[in-house]
């Protein structure tokens, strides 16, 4: 009876901290947004440089989906999408309510490489390294532009990275 106890005390804890897992490198994810619910995604499912990055409906998309590949420190990553292979970059000098957009990998360049800045609830802040500013939705419909702006502990600025589909439909 005890090792019964024990083992279901064991399951309850571990699918209580489930959702509260540390970005790991090499490991795909779709990145969502609290406030919205919506994943993070190049407009359109854009190929190009310079497409916007905005939010959008989940599904088993591969543009929905990010590979994290790791940076210099253990909490920077570069966001590789799976669909277009380019990765999101802030402007050169960034500044409060500057658009973020897709751009092709450029393994030294700072502007690329992206903070995961654990808050609560499995959720993360997401800034440019280097910068005090973060990942904003700057609104709550479908393809809402990504935007970098102060951190206010907004639902808009909070990101949780759920798992990689096991299959894509698109």
């Amino acid at each position: 009876m005890r090792t019964l106890f024990i083992s279901l005390l064991w399951c309850s804890v571990s699918l209580l901290f489930a959702g509260f897992t540390d970005p790991k490198p090499t490991e795909a994810h779709q990145i969502q947004n609290k406030a919205t619910g919506l994943l993070l995604r190049p407009y359109n499912a854009s190929r190009q440089d310079n497409a916007p990055v905005v939010v959008y409906d989940q599904y088993r998309w591969k543009c929905l989906t990010w590979d994290l590949m790791p940076a210099t420190a253990a909490d920077e990553f570069q966001l590789r999408n799976y669909f277009s292979n380019k990765t999101i970059q802030a402007p050169a000098e960034p500044k409060d309510g500057d658009a973020i957009s897709q751009q092709t990998i450029q393994q030294s360049l700072s502007a690329q490489t992206w903070k995961f800045v654990k808050v609560s609830g499995g959720y993360y802040r997401i800034q440019p390294t280097g910068t005090d500013l973060v990942l904003t939705v700057s609104g709550d419909q479908t393809n809402a532009k990504v935007v970098l702006s102060k951190w206010t502990n907004s639902d808009h600025q909070l990101w949780k990275l759920l798992p990689k589909p096991e299959r894509f439909d698109g």
